[in-house]
């Protein structure tokens, strides 16, 4: 039975997809059966309209990406793609004991069982499905003809001997992973090989978000291309849900235009964007090195002068407690050490390990942020170090080390975690036009904010003693941004510098 016919029968999934708000829907089940000639004149425009194609493939797509607005049924229809899946025999092609699996991976395990949810809902309603069910737990529901739907955790180091006819990959363009830089594309690779055997689908849908990752990249690689076996579709609220109350709609626009257009008009967002592009990130990193060893730097006869950043944490809460060490040389701000301690933690232990780190290479005054008021000061001078609170906030600390990243003027660690977390970094306009860097929402940047402050601070020190012999350290270093590319000029001295 193909995909369009599951979805219209009374006795499977037509109770909710008959709807007229579902017609969408209906037309995407046609495009994903390869049955695009049965579109009449006005659902072949409405598909011109949403795909950007005149032309399907004609056995069906091997991928399909949706990107949809809020609350137009992506997930639901996502669970009756999967459920279709799993209805079918796949026993001729399993090996014994072999079971087909239909996988759902989404940002958090939540997420995913809310499609699971909905396969459970169309299957109590349905005698026949109902009949064809030999287990439900909590996270899989399994099938008298050896196939399962189940849900999965977004780490693409869960999938292997699997072998799937269909992995929904929910949300995609919000997936997180503080041990992988591109948690989205490494899913999907890690999936793709699985697929193979039984000839499997790669389903991904999400609302649309930053102009990167794996939902950007299948637009702009597939939206619109006629000779594309893989289907991009693409819609806002009108096209995808017109029964939503228009009412609602305009207040978004009017309350915050830029993500309504996101929320509910499908586009990407174009006032949040990556604060650091994915190639400076990698062309700063030092494959295989974990740490640099306190010494002398080539062609000197003394060590660097080693600069520290502290972003101090209570222990108790989500936040690590992080602490970056760093030099300058030959023109570029070095990344020598770095300490993430994870809560739980305490906090004298962890002030205690930050103090040894920081003595090993000679760092007798760091900078941090104001958390906590006085008590990381206090803590530190125990063991003899200085803490002084950073007059920049992390925003403004990260706004200064973007430079340094874009002129190729950064070496770091070989750190995953450190990795993911700058690539994580967004940056958005605020009010008035002025640049705002944070994490986004329920991401960390402990490990940035420690290793992007000895950074710049590492620069700051390099750029005062060049300038050493005509200004005042003290003003210099105080005063000193880090400049835009734009802005930098060649020095009498053979340095580029800027001064503000």
């Amino acid at each position: 039975m193909k995909l369009y016919q599951f979805m219209t029968d009374m006795h499977l999934a037509g109770g909710v997809f008959s709807a007229p708000s579902f017609r969408a829907h209906r037309l995407i089940a046609r495009l994903l059966d390869g049955d695009a000639d049965l579109l009449d004149a006005a659902d072949r425009e409405l598909a011109g309209a949403l795909t950007g194609r005149t032309r399907f493939p004609a056995g069906g797509p091997s991928e399909l990406t949706l990107i949809a607005a809020r609350r137009c049924g992506k997930s639901l229809l996502a669970a009756t793609i999967g459920l279709h899946a799993a209805a079918q025999d796949y026993r001729d092609r399993l090996a014994p004991g072999e079971w087909a699996t239909v996988g759902i991976a989404a940002p958090n395990t939540r997420q995913a069982r809310t499609i699971l949810d909905y396969v459970t809902g169309f299957v109590a309603v349905s005698p026949l499905l109902q009949a064809a069910v030999v287990r439900e737990a909590g996270t899989v529901i399994e099938f008298e003809h050896r196939t399962r739907i189940e849900v999965f955790s977004s780490s693409h180091r869960t999938l292997r001997g699997y072998s799937f006819p269909l992995f929904i990959i929910d949300e995609a363009a919000q997936l997180r992973d503080e041990l992988s830089a591109t948690p989205d594309a490494e899913l999907a690779r890690a999936v793709r090989p699985a697929l193979a055997t039984l000839n499997g689908r790669l389903l991904v849908v999400s609302s649309p978000y930053l102009r990167r990752g794996l939902t950007y990249a299948a637009w702009r690689d597939h939206f619109g291309r006629d000779d594309s076996a893989h289907l991009v579709v693409k819609g806002d609220w009108r096209q995808l849900n017109p029964g939503l109350p228009a009412k609602v709609i305009e207040a978004a626009y009017q309350d915050d235009p830029a993500s309504a257009r996101a929320e509910w008009g499908g586009e990407f967002r174009e006032d949040v964007d990556a604060a650091l592009a994915e190639a400076w990130i990698a062309a700063a990193v030092d494959p295989g090195v974990l740490c640099r060893e306190p010494g002398v730097l080539p062609g000197s006869v003394q060590a660097p002068r080693y600069v520290g950043y502290v972003d101090p944490a209570g222990g108790n809460g989500s936040d690590s407690y992080t602490v970056a060490v760093g030099h300058a040389e030959a023109g570029a701000a070095v990344l020598d050490a770095v300490l993430e301690l994870r809560p739980p933690f305490s906090t004298d232990e962890a002030t205690a390990q930050a103090a040894a780190l920081l003595s090993r290479y000679a760092v007798a005054s760091v900078q941090g942020d104001r958390y906590a008021g006085d008590w990381p000061r206090q803590a530190l001078a125990k063991h003899g170090i200085n803490y002084q609170p950073a007059e920049l906030s992390t925003s403004d600390l990260y706004l200064q080390a973007v430079p340094l990243f874009s002129s190729g003027r950064v070496r770091l660690l070989d750190s995953d975690r450190l990795v993911a977390q700058l690539r994580q970094l967004e940056r958005r306009v605020r009010a008035g036009g002025r640049d705002l860097i944070a994490h986004p929402v329920g991401g960390h940047d402990d490990l940035c904010t420690a290793v992007c402050g000895a950074l710049v601070l590492a620069a700051r020190r390099q750029v005062a003693e060049a300038l050493a012999p005509w200004v005042s350290r003290s003003t210099l270093f105080d005063d000193y941004r880090m400049p835009e590319a734009s802005e930098i000029s060649p020095s009498p001295f053979g340095r580029r510098v800027h001064l503000v």
